[in-house]
Parts: structure tokens; sequence; C-alpha cells
């Protein structure tokens, strides 16, 4: 959650990178980035039914978020309303603590604003 992955203070062959990558993914643009993905449930091996890595998230650029999220959201082709309004929730839950703590000086800035 930001809109970058990189402090001020980083140095500067770090930001170069990070911020590049910032610009290639959806965290410069939306100021969210799916990591990855996992559906607990078990699956016919035993396993997760769905297990989505870093790459996976890190390769999601903005105008492939909705399709991604409904991928992840998704039981066999139908969309999981309830699981996604419970992530939307705990999305804004997460924003108004960081908004808070950013109010009252314990937060540092660079969560919601570019370099």
């Amino acid at each position: 959650l930001g809109t970058t992955t990189v402090a001020p203070e980083a140095a500067w062959s770090k930001r170069i990178t990070h911020l590049a990558k910032d610009r290639e993914t959806t965290t410069r643009s939306l100021g969210v980035r799916l990591i990855g993905a996992m559906h607990t449930g078990a699956g016919a091996d035993g396993g997760p039914r769905l297990k989505l890595g870093k790459p996976w998230g890190k390769a999601i650029r903005p105008g492939g978020l909705t399709a991604a999220l409904r991928s992840v959201f998704s039981n066999e082709g139908r969309l999981c309303r309830r699981a996604l309004r419970h992530y939307v929730l705990c999305l804004d839950k997460l924003l108004r603590e960081l908004q808070s703590r950013l109010l009252a000086g314990s937060c540092e800035r660079r969560l919601f604003t570019p370099l």
C-alpha cells in the first residue's frame, strides 16, 4: 500500500531500481500492488486451491488489476462477492489506521506520496 517502495534516504542506486519497478507495476499508478495470493481451502491434491507467488503479483500492470482481483476472488468461475467485500473493508480499515497515524505524526508520509 503506497505509491513508492523505497525510502527517500535510500542509496541512489536502490532508488533508481525501485522507482523503475514502481512505474512498471501498479504501485505508482494505483498505490497498491498484489504481491501474491492463496486460497487456503484444500484442492484436489490436499494443497491450497490457488497459490500465486510474488512474480505473478509483480507482473500485474494497471490495466490488469481488475482481472487479477477477479482471479483471486473467484471460485469455479463465480465471483465471491462476500470475500471481496471483506477484503475491501480490511483495506479501508488499514487505510484509516495509516491516515490516523500520519495525522498523529507517528507514520512517515512516504506511505502515501510519490518521491
